[in-house]
């Protein structure tokens, strides 16, 4: 029987993608000699907590090791079969989940996957009001079954501008910026033309997580799929206050993206 070694970097407290279902497997007798598991957070209580909830549950026969470092120090003693990574918030923004995939990548057996198996990131517009406000005025929590087909028309949709799968991780095009910084070319996109009001429109990045096959984690199911405006797009007008990083395009002009490997990324979109 092969030996599983499972890997999830940046795991909190709860580990919450994973223990749940270790609970389960112990609870049933299973799997006990098969899965060898790697825990990895930088954050001295959130591993103090998991440890004791490993304890509470009775799983520590699964747990190779809890490790409190920067994922980015890690160098597994075992290759890595199964990557177990959420790093990120709504807008693939401000966690270092594509940083630390980049550095495990070389860790990862032959035959490895990794979970959520596709993230992917389409880029819209829309009327914040509308989107944000209107749409949930009479719900009484958001989820994408409930999003309203009216509000949803209204959209300008852009495009895909970046995808991340095993496959596209290994074939990144990273552009250095200076000394300190790197970008990863993502894709572009077209401002299209005759769209009544469009400069009233903001910039959406939405994200959907595809875990295995057609189980995804749609738009509003979740925090980190909740759309995220980017107010620095200004199209087919000129902000009556401008700030140091608004981008003035217009309509029928191409916009090309970069994703920003810093301390708090996020997409950066230019002028194709």
């Amino acid at each position: 029987m092969k030996l599983i070694h499972i890997a999830y970097p940046a795991c909190g407290p709860f580990a919450p993608l994973l223990l749940p279902l270790i609970s389960h497997y112990s609870s049933q007798g299973l799997l006990k000699s098969q899965l060898k598991i790697s825990l990895i957070d930088i954050q001295p209580g959130a591993v103090k907590a998991l440890n004791q909830l490993i304890n509470d549950l009775g799983i520590s026969p699964y747990i190779h090791e809890v490790i409190c470092d920067d994922v980015m120090n890690y160098q597994p003693d075992y290759p890595i079969d199964i990557l177990v990574i959420e790093a990120l918030q709504h807008g693939f923004s401000r966690e270092g989940h594509l940083a630390f995939a980049r550095h495990l990548l070389s860790f990862l057996s032959p035959d490895a996957i990794m979970v959520p198996e596709k993230i992917s990131v389409t880029a819209s517009l829309n009327i914040g009001q509308r989107e944000y406000v209107d749409q949930w005025a009479e719900q009484e929590r958001t989820h994408s079954s409930l999003m309203s087909t009216e509000i949803q028309q209204e959209r300008t949709v852009l495009g895909e501008i970046f995808t991340l799968t095993l496959d596209k991780l290994r074939k990144l095009t990273i552009v250095p910026l200076g000394s300190c910084m790197e970008l990863v070319e993502c894709n572009q996109v077209q401002i299209p033309t005759g769209i009544q009001d469009i400069s009233k429109k903001n910039l959406l990045l939405s994200v959907t997580a595809t875990t295995f096959g057609n189980e995804q984690i749609k738009e509003y199911d979740s925090g980190i799929s909740q759309p995220m405006v980017d107010m620095s797009l200004c199209i087919d007008f000129i902000p009556k206050i401008a700030e140091p990083d608004d981008l003035l395009a217009k309509s029928g002009e191409r916009l090309k993206f970069y994703y920003k490997l810093t301390g708090s990324p996020s997409f950066l979109p230019t002028i194709a």
